[in-house]
């Protein structure tokens, strides 16, 4: 699960990135050069398959994993005289299913007031900016070929223009690209532009310790306004959850305790960015390893064991299916063998969150 982090200069985002990363974050953030992005790839916790790990003696956990995409602030006015983000922010931007976007809600000691819905605002339209310049980019290389074309050629070119033309005019509104319907012909011809404001995206506002503590909910005014589809809100005190995120496991459960914290935001917005995607979590369990793997919901158990390695899609004969919670009530993978709850799945069962598949194939 790929995640690139957004955000204005001064919006904490360098700060988030640290708070969600920890440790990972903090050595990529060393790593990279100045006006370079910074990877850091974050394990994501699950107690069933630590679980599963002890019921089948396994050597090693292979934890699912997000990796975070920290950018470089651009400046609005940067943005505008481009017409969109830099070519160097858009290919690591091309790569990331996500985007989390840090608004700053906070006092920087600029004297310059935070701006929450203003700063929302700039931000959409860099997105915007940029599609709009590919989309046109494309549309009019397409239309120079489209009338040499013929066959299946032609009507390919077809219906990319016909997606092109769909999101021209959103664009052209001031409208994020993910809030335009596209068939399915549509958006497979259009997936290879990588277009940012199609991109699901959470609005995290970043808020300080005060904000915080008065249970001020900056969120609602946003919320209230209609987020539209494929975009979230949210807002947590990126300084105080690095604080956390330096601790040990001991310091951190107490700092918790003393904030009346439930748990830190790293593993909020991992659940965030779950909901964002869609995205649920099968496992796999043997003695050599424990893995947990990500699918989109509504994924076959034919896409599961693609993911898992391609011979197993390409020699796929069946999958013995159990739910993790019928296999932790019956204690053992026998166990449930005998009492039922381990069934046999063709290639277009879709997987459930929480199951633990092993996959038949030749």
């Amino acid at each position: 699960m790929e995640i690139g982090i957004i955000g204005l200069p001064r919006s904490g985002k360098t700060t988030t990135f640290l708070a969600l990363g920890g440790r990972s974050a903090h050595e990529a953030a060393g790593r990279a050069r100045h006006g370079e992005p910074a990877v850091a790839a974050v394990a994501v916790p699950d107690p069933r398959l630590e679980e599963l790990a002890v019921m089948f003696g396994s050597a090693r956990i292979v934890p699912a994993t997000i990796r975070y995409t920290d950018l470089p602030g651009v400046a609005p006015e940067q943005i505008a005289r481009q017409h969109g983000l830099p070519e160097s922010h858009l290919q690591y931007l091309a790569g990331v299913e996500a985007l989390l976007a840090v608004i700053r809600a906070f006092d920087d000691g600029s004297g310059v007031p935070a701006q929450v819905e203003k700063d929302i605002e700039s931000l959409e339209t860099e997105l915007i900016l940029t599609d709009l310049q590919r989309v046109e980019n494309r549309l009019g290389r397409l239309e120079k070929t489209i009338g040499k074309t013929t066959g299946r050629e032609r009507e390919a070119a077809e219906i990319e223009r016909s997606g092109l033309l769909k999101v021209q005019t959103a664009l052209n509104a001031g409208k994020a690209a993910r809030t335009v319907e596209l068939d399915s012909r549509e958006e497979a011809a259009l997936r290879s532009l990588a277009l940012v404001s199609q991109k699901p995206i959470a609005w995290l506002i970043n808020v300080d310790e005060q904000a915080l503590a008065s249970g001020a909910d900056l969120t609602a005014p946003i919320r209230a306004k209609g987020l539209g589809p494929g975009a979230l809100c949210v807002q947590l005190d990126s300084e105080m959850e690095k604080e956390i995120a330096e601790l040990d496991a001991v310091s951190q459960a107490e700092f918790l305790a003393g904030y009346g914290i439930e748990e830190p935001a790293a593993k909020k917005i991992i659940t965030l960015c779950f909901r964002l995607l869609g995205c649920i979590v099968f496992f796999t369990a043997a003695e050599k390893e424990a893995h947990a793997w990500t699918l989109r919901e509504g994924g076959t158990a034919l896409e599961a064991a693609g993911t898992i390695h391609s011979d197993f899609a390409k020699g796929f004969i069946r999958a013995e299916v159990v739910h993790w919670a019928d296999l932790h009530a019956a204690g053992s993978y026998a166990a449930c063998r005998k009492n039922g709850t381990l069934r046999t799945e063709g290639k277009n069962y879709v997987v459930q969150d929480g199951d633990v598949l092993m996959i038949l194939f030749h």
